[in-house]
């Protein structure tokens, strides 16, 4: 997912600590190749993100959940899903109002 900070729009007037959807774009083995390990380990509150994408590798549209893990992965209807990243299958309730800190990157 890919997120600008701040700016507007031609329908909306975004606040300097929100970040708008530029859009979803699938990683490969070569993002990981490309990225230095020891970067910054910066996060951001998902409250901050305005707009949710469809999932860019299946299309789902129902949101994304963050494994213990760490790695983010789309998740259908099912309350339970399992994490492309490591293979543990968790329960995931309705997120509702409930944000969480996601690791934020530049990319």
């Amino acid at each position: 997912m890919k997120y600008k900070k701040g700016g507007n729009s031609a329908f909306f007037n975004y606040a300097n600590n929100q970040y708008h959807l530029v859009g979803s774009y699938p990683i490969d083995q070569s993002y990981y190749e490309l990225s230095d390990e020891a970067g910054l380990k910066i996060k951001i509150n998902t409250s901050s993100l305005v707009g949710a994408p469809n999932c860019p590798c299946c299309g789902n549209q129902y949101g994304f959940a963050m494994c213990s893990c760490g790695g983010l992965h789309c998740h259908g209807f099912s309350p339970t899903s399992t994490c492309p990243w490591c293979g543990q299958t968790n329960q995931y309730g309705s997120g509702g109002d409930q944000s969480f800190d996601v690791n934020r990157t530049q990319g």
